[in-house]
């Protein structure tokens, strides 16, 4: 076997990087920051991946202002346009990323954002149709006892990791789907306001082996 391609260890590296518990990144937006480098991203195959209001900011920000070279200034000034009360700037940014990814050929949600199972690495795609056609078959049977089909389903391989499971239950106090994420700064926030630590992990914690009790789920064998 040859030696891996450039692509191939960026893939691979960007891949692992995006299911660290906590990272903030998906694989996508670490490519839209790799564009906003000199690095020259070796092509390989046709794989697409989608546009993002915050790659469109970083882009304008790079052309208009050769001084905003502090990704920390730029990142706040970010966190300022996406939480407004006026969204018409993030409106604006959301757009550019729409038209680019309907030029791209990615399929959309109603409301012009990608489908997000479209960048997911392959792993949780499969993750995700494994759970999808056992729930299936489930109904299919009238196996579906506790009612396992009408759960949100975790894709992800951190099924007993303290870390998402405290997440996955974080996620629902605040409302949000399974699939959502939680800005680093606020999750550290929330870390202190519920008393969280990887070594405290009982039956004491409401997040306590969430994605078992409260999820449909797959685990890696």
């Amino acid at each position: 076997m040859g030696a891996k391609s450039k692509s191939d260890i960026i893939q691979e590296l960007f891949t692992v990087l995006s299911e660290i518990p906590d990272f903030q990144y998906s694989v996508e937006e670490l490519y839209e920051l790799l564009g906003q480098t000199d690095y020259k991203i070796p092509k390989k195959g046709t794989k697409l991946y989608p546009s993002t209001a915050w790659g469109k900011f970083m882009s304008e920000k790079k052309k208009s202002s050769k001084s905003m070279t502090d990704s920390k200034e730029i990142g706040a000034q970010w966190e300022i346009i996406k939480n407004a009360e006026d969204q018409t700037e993030f409106q604006k940014y959301q757009k550019l990323a729409n038209d680019e990814n309907v030029l791209k050929g990615l399929p959309l949600n109603p409301d012009g954002t990608v489908i997000k199972s479209t960048s997911m690495p392959l792993n949780k795609k499969l993750r995700l149709q494994l759970i999808q056609e056992r729930l299936k078959q489930k109904k299919v049977d009238g196996e579906d006892n506790n009612d396992e089909s009408t759960k949100p389903i975790y894709s992800g391989k951190g099924v007993k990791w303290v870390s998402e499971n405290y997440k996955q239950w974080k996620l629902n106090e605040l409302g949000k789907n399974s699939i959502d994420t939680i800005p680093r700064a606020e999750l550290k926030q929330f870390h202190v306001d519920d008393s969280y630590t990887k070594e405290s992990y009982d039956e004491s914690k409401p997040w306590y082996q969430y994605i078992e009790t409260n999820m449909a789920y797959c685990l890696d064998h």
